[in-house]
């Protein structure tokens, strides 16, 4: 699936990792994760096959996320993003710079590897706040 949607396999999950696979029709179609934190989480490899967007698929997974931190009453969210920003800034998400999630989330699985292996030189950050019982 990541592959597929030209985004990185090399996903270092631990304990505190969720991860979401949608379906469309009976097949795989879309996947998110998200990694805890605290009171903040970093939302993982949102991707949607190629046959499958603009269908909403992406929107849904995030909405899933958004209610899973909200029962875990996590109300802060992050991601990093190389080439979709605008499709997180037209759902409300804003652009913060990449030290603000390292030092937000530094035992992140995904941070921590960034940490090690170096950031990517147009690596671009989001965050989002959630409404409490929204």
């Amino acid at each position: 699936m990541l592959a597929a949607c030209g985004l990185s396999r090399d996903i270092r999950l631990d304990d505190r990792c969720l991860g979401w696979l949608a379906h469309k029709d009976g097949l795989p179609c879309g996947y998110a994760g998200l990694e805890l934190g605290g009171d903040a989480a970093l939302v993982r490899s949102v991707a949607v096959l190629p046959t499958f967007r603009g269908l909403g698929i992406a929107r849904l997974l995030l909405c899933r996320i958004a209610a899973e931190a909200r029962s875990r009453r996590i109300l802060s969210l992050y991601l990093f993003s190389k080439d979709t920003g605008g499709f997180f800034t037209s759902h409300g998400w804003q652009s913060i710079p990449v030290s603000q999630v390292a030092e937000t989330l530094p035992d992140a699985p995904q941070v921590r590897h960034y940490q090690t292996a170096g950031w990517y030189p147009d690596e671009k950050a989001f965050h989002i706040l959630i409404e409490p019982g929204a």
